[in-house]
């Protein structure tokens, strides 16, 4: 792909992380711009692009659970694309989708509820962290999960169908097997 940097030093699951040119401009840019508070810069775009890796690794990890080879990990300033060994079966193109998403909520929620457990008393430290890997990751991954394309949404929200259908095959089958054994008992 044009325009990104492969980094030789950042890799998930074996895989090399490419960052686009763009990441580094923009991060720039912000940290100029943010010259009088440049920590609250800096811990701005740490997590950020902290939760589009943590997204992007989440699909790797169900990807590479599913047997499927991770080829590499696109990261630009607005979103990421894992890049993977295309799976069998539909379903399971299903949970890679949703790899990306339930790994932000599982870091999100316990930092939200930390956060309304400590109420105003939070350090400055620990309020970025529930505010930006919290309440901002929880935000983003259900921006995720808009059925549109281009989001995980599109692929992720076909395994309800899928899994209606398999336990409705299953009913027709355990019936069919049953009224089989009536018959010959």
């Amino acid at each position: 792909m044009r325009g990104f940097i492969a980094t030789e030093s950042i890799r998930i699951f074996g895989a090399p992380v490419h960052i686009h040119w763009s990441v580094l401009v923009i991060c720039t840019a912000l940290l100029v711009g943010a010259i009088q508070t440049p920590l609250l810069a800096v811990e701005w775009l740490v997590t950020y692009l902290a939760i589009i890796l943590m997204h992007e690794a989440g699909h790797a990890y169900v990807a590479k659970c599913l047997g499927c080879r991770i080829h590499d990990v696109y990261i630009t300033f607005i979103h990421g694309v894992c890049v993977y060994e295309a799976p069998y079966y539909e379903k399971e193109v299903s949970l890679v989708a949703w790899g990306g998403v339930l790994t932000q909520l599982a870091i999100a929620l316990p930092l939200i509820v930390l956060s309304l457990l400590l109420g105003d008393s939070q350090p400055a430290a620990v309020r970025v962290l529930t505010t930006n890997l919290g309440y901002y990751n929880f935000f983003i991954a259900c921006f995720n999960l808009i059925p549109a394309k281009g989001f995980d949404g599109e692929k992720a929200w076909r395994l309800i169908p899928t899994y209606i259908n398999e336990i409705r095959a299953r009913s027709t089958a355990k019936k069919v097997t049953e009224k089989i054994i009536r018959r010959i008992k």
